[in-house]
């Protein structure tokens, strides 16, 4: 966490922090202090690559509250202690900071952590250390939160990439599945919304079947609720519904036709039943034979008959001999 004063510092603080900085490092390098701070700065480094889920660098601009010069200065003192950038007040800001980030983070989950959206993860981040900061009674007002890298600690950067592309790939998927269920539910009823109230009606009808029985009151009404919102459907199965109630109205309509012809032709056949009977032969012969060619009627016994036959093979292109003239014919 990184505290920055939003007021520019004067030259000569600045060049002041710079010389006390430098004049610490010096004095550490010659006890032997830096590479002891170095090594322990290098351990808990490791240490953090190693039990961090996070690596993240929040960077904190504040100034002084207009009013509340009396509360910054009760906060804390300036004192800076050794080896440190900070004094006291900074510090004490930094760690409430800090814990306030902590807990943000923390109840978070990890997804919505590393894929933020836009600026509301750092505008609630800002709003809950201002708050902090006022229970504190710190005289600081937060200018702006900014987070510049968010991301897994050490060597975990790659398999969070690839968590997140297969997490999209899944979600592409998922969205591909849904996209292809809902284009065959409306075209099964007309609308996606409505197959699934169709498809809770039907369920509530096998229920009610299942624990009431076939013949109850409400397995009906819940057969016929489901049968009536399939036919009102502007889809495939109220198309195929009404094709086969039509067909069924057909199939219907020619036995009925059968039926009435049948009974119109009771009184002829109890009048003269050889009569209607050798008349329906005749009917039936005159359509059957009505396209064949060659007819061979057997009436009398054979013995009997002499058939006379002139077999003629008729002419297949054009006879010139007609059109030639004949002998004694002139013009």
């Amino acid at each position: 966490l990184f505290l920055v004063s939003a007021n520019p510092l004067p030259d000569e603080v600045t060049r002041s922090v710079d010389q006390l900085e430098v004049a610490q490092r010096r004095l550490d390098e010659a006890t032997g202090r830096a590479d002891e701070a170095s090594e322990q700065a290098e351990t808990r480094q490791a240490v953090t690559n190693q039990f961090a889920l996070l690596d993240v660098d929040v960077i904190l601009r504040y100034r002084l509250k207009s009013g509340a010069l009396i509360d910054f200065l009760n906060f804390s003192n300036d004192v800076r202690p050794k080896r440190s950038p900070l004094d006291m007040r900074e510090l004490a800001l930094q760690d409430i900071a800090l814990r306030v980030v902590t807990q943000t983070f923390s109840q978070l989950s990890l997804e919505d952590v590393l894929s933020p959206q836009g600026s509301a993860l750092p505008t609630e981040m800002r709003n809950r250390i201002q708050l902090a900061f006022d229970d504190a009674s710190t005289g600081v007002e937060v200018v702006s939160v900014a987070i510049p890298a968010l991301r897994p600690p050490g060597d975990s950067v790659s398999m969070f990439e690839e968590l997140a592309i297969d997490t999209q790939n899944v979600r592409k998927t998922l969205e591909e599945a849904r996209r292809t269920a809902n284009a065959a539910l409306a075209g099964m009823v007309g609308d996606a919304d409505r197959a699934r109230q169709i498809v809770a009606i039907i369920e509530r009808y096998r229920e009610l079947d299942r624990t009431e029985g076939p013949d109850a009151e409400a397995t009906i009404d819940a057969r016929v609720e489901a049968e009536r919102m399939l036919r009102d459907s502007q889809g495939l199965i109220a198309s195929f519904i009404a094709s086969v109630r039509s067909l069924r109205w057909q199939i219907h309509m020619d036995a009925r036709r059968k039926t009435d012809e049948v009974r119109g032709q009771v009184g002829a056949f109890s009048a003269a039943p050889e009569l209607y009977r050798e008349r329906r032969i005749m009917e039936v012969l005159s359509e059957v034979l009505q396209g064949v060619r060659s007819k061979y009627v057997l009436a009398v016994d054979s013995a009997r008959t002499d058939l006379d036959v002139e077999m003629q093979e008729p002419d297949t292109g054009l006879n010139l001999r007609e059109y030639l003239d004949k002998p004694g014919e002139s013009n």
